[in-house]
């Protein structure tokens, strides 16, 4: 009896672990490996709850955009004498820019005042009306359009980035990692918070802290990115060294 007791004080409810048979080597964690599930785990979390914070910003927008969006393209026709429907042909005939204006002067060449007679001619002259009138409207009213329209956010970039280019001086491509953070600011509406930037530079691309600052510092020193209050603005500089990094 005292060798099933002795035999047995490892068993069942003898309250003592079971050791540590063939099939359970090596399966302990490490402290690093613990730490790293710990990690892992609070950035799903904090994931987690900045998807619910942006899906009820989203919400919000989406609902502040139909109560404005009469009055805008109100304000728009009134300055400019064309509407929602027509400033959206307007960017799609923008892309025949060229050959528009190249048909409307073979047009006068070829057959002079006679040439208001010829249906696409006229066509044509709508459509670089409609054309001048978008080139011609304010930055802030493109931006009040670009709210609602793709091709004005298009159209507003690549004026941001024309502008930009000619401040471009440099050699050579820049670091990786700068240029990541270049881009997550773009991605995010031209607009990020530093403590998000900083946030994305350490968990994101693993730069401690001294490394992200001077990372940084580039970026605001070529004037790539500028501070506005307690958030970072992408430049027009900005825009035009991401597109021609192909970024």
């Amino acid at each position: 009896m005292a060798g099933n007791k002795e035999n047995g004080k490892a068993g069942k409810g003898s309250g003592e672990p079971f050791p540590n048979v063939e099939g359970n080597a090596g399966m302990e964690l490490s402290e690093e490996e613990i730490m790293k599930i710990l990690q892992a785990r609070q950035q799903y979390e904090r994931a987690l709850e900045m998807a619910r914070k942006y899906e009820e910003m989203l919400k919000t927008a989406e609902q502040k955009k139909k109560e404005i969006r009469p009055a805008v393209f109100k304000e728009i026709k009134e300055k400019y004498g064309i509407d929602e429907k027509e400033i959206r042909r307007a960017f799609k005939e923008r892309e025949r820019k060229k050959e528009i204006i190249d048909a409307i002067i073979d047009a006068i060449e070829n057959e002079g005042s006679k040439a208001c007679e010829n249906k696409q001619f006229r066509e044509n002259m709508d459509a670089w009306k409609r054309i001048r009138a978008v080139e011609n409207m304010a930055e802030e009213d493109i931006k009040k359009i670009a709210v609602f329209m793709d091709e004005a956010r298009k159209y507003l970039e690549e004026k941001t980035v024309s502008k930009g280019r000619a401040e471009i001086h440099h050699a050579g491509r820049m670091n990786a990692e700068t240029l990541q953070i270049l881009k997550h600011v773009k991605e995010n509406g031209g607009v990020v918070a530093w403590k998000e930037l900083l946030r994305y530079g350490k968990e994101e691309l693993g730069l401690d802290t001294d490394t992200f600052n001077k990372r940084r510092w580039t970026l605001l020193t070529k004037g790539y990115i500028e501070r506005d209050g307690t958030d970072v603005k992408l430049t027009p500089k900005g825009y035009a060294r991401l597109q021609e990094e192909g970024l």
